[in-house]
């Protein structure tokens, strides 16, 4: 649902799940791993 609560998609469990990977994928893609946040010491 958008933010005025009209449904834009409906899928089913499965569809569910790979709609899902494709986002955290995608999410992946544009912000990639933070070097802040590694235990290595970069130094």
């Amino acid at each position: 649902m958008n933010q005025d609560e009209r449904r834009i998609a409906t899928f089913t469990l499965a569809g569910s799940k790979a709609a899902l990977l494709k986002l955290m994928d995608c999410g992946r893609s544009i912000a990639p791993d933070d070097p802040f946040t590694s235990r290595a010491d970069p130094f």
